[in-house]
């Protein structure tokens, strides 16, 4: 189990440190751009500019530092973010509906206990979940924000459920794993809480819920409010003042 978590660990770690999350070398930043050229250069870029503007010599003496590929790295993330973006009100709803995803992809992988390892992808059932949720995620898919990884197998019912991952050059706006190992299998309620307008109010109370799961001492119990507002003693033979 520690070999499955272990980039998770390392993230927290470097979480709990004040570091940034690594997204560093040539090869991630390959594996980020998703083979596409013009997201490589943009990385490069933004890479090069930061470490010209703190004084580098970028190609010529030594290798680029750590301070200027995160600096590089996050800009082209918050590039890409706003870049994808289509015009009207669709393209705030998209954005927002996205934001609302990796806020729940960050949140279980800073949890406790994760439910999955390196999570930035997700499952569900596209024929339960309302019009308006269906809208977004087709429209997310269009523009590049998700990316269809096929189809998985639901663990209790043998029906098949579409997978769509987070678009990688996302994942250090959210500090998430470029990578896809575990998948998050959202239920119609969390999904239509992620990607519908009308839902949208409800989101906060649902990822509080899914979190409540992978958050010790509890782990999907009672929480520490509803147990300090009732009237069960902590220990035989003492009440609760």
């Amino acid at each position: 189990m520690l070999l499955h978590f272990k980039a998770d660990l390392l993230a927290q770690l470097a979480r709990e440190c004040g570091q940034k999350q690594r997204y560093r070398g040539i090869d991630s930043l390959i594996d980020m751009s998703w083979g596409l050229p013009r997201n490589l250069l943009i990385l490069l870029k933004c890479i090069f500019s930061w470490a010209v503007f703190y004084g580098e010599d970028p190609f010529r003496h030594r290798a680029i530092s750590v301070k200027a590929q995160d600096a590089g790295v996050s800009e082209a993330a918050e590039w890409f973010f706003r870049d994808a973006r289509m015009t009207g009100p669709d393209g705030g709803n998209i954005q927002d509906a996205i934001s609302r995803l990796g806020t729940l992809f960050r949140a279980i992988r800073f949890s406790d206990k994760p439910a999955e390892c390196s999570c930035s992808a997700f499952s569900c059932d596209l024929s339960r979940i309302s019009e308006g949720a269906r809208k977004y995620v087709d429209l997310a898919e269009k523009w590049s924000l998700l990316i269809d990884v096929g189809d998985q197998a639901d663990r209790n019912t043998e029906r098949v459920d579409q997978k769509f991952q987070l678009n990688r050059m996302l994942a250090p706006r959210w500090g998430i794993a470029l990578y896809r190992r575990g998948v998050l299998a959202l239920s119609a309620e969390e999904v239509n809480a992620i990607f519908d307008p009308g839902h949208a109010g409800r989101f906060d109370e649902v990822c509080q819920r899914r979190v409540d799961r992978m958050t010790a001492p509890f782990f999907g119990g009672k929480s520490s409010t509803s147990v300090s507002n009732s009237q069960t003693s902590w220990l035989p033979g003492f009440k609760d003042e």
